[in-house]
């Protein structure tokens, strides 16, 4: 049983909605959070790749040099689309995990912020991922074919 089957079926409890409505409304809920999710990682790249002070002041306070916050804004960018095509937005949702993971390593041991906006999206992009497993399985099954 998929992840959305298990969802679907706590939701209402028994009988009140059906397997297909149920999916149906989980569906469009994974879409709702794809997409702000979208719109968070591409905003964050923009701003980042048109020299916005707030992550050229914290690129440069982590002496990072500035080619660091264009391939962090690349990776964004590049997840942020990735979380609109439905086939690769569970690899996107994976992709942008891993750079989460290491905002949240880098606010752990060298900025003193809070990692809780990290974690939040972290926890997000799980859901995602958790969520659009057959369709990351398929892509993962037809690439294997080609080969």
């Amino acid at each position: 049983m998929d992840l959305g089957t298990q969802l679907g079926s706590s939701i209402g409890g028994e009988g009140s909605m059906t397997l297909m409505a149920r999916q149906t409304w989980l569906n469009r809920v994974v879409w709702s959070l794809q997409i702000a999710l979208a719109g968070v990682f591409l905003n964050a790249a923009y701003r980042k790749f048109t020299g916005h002070a707030v992550p050229v002041e914290t690129f440069q306070a982590l002496g990072m040099d500035p080619w660091f916050r264009y391939i962090t804004g690349c990776l964004e960018f590049s997840g942020g689309v990735g979380l609109l095509i439905r086939s690769l937005s569970g690899l996107a949702a994976l992709g942008l995990a891993v750079v989460m993971v290491g905002a949240i390593g880098t606010h752990l041991f060298f900025a003193p912020d809070s990692i809780l906006p990290a974690s939040f999206l972290l926890f997000a992009l799980l859901l995602v991922a958790a969520a659009r497993k057959e369709e990351t399985l398929n892509q993962r099954s037809r690439w294997l074919r080609l080969k």
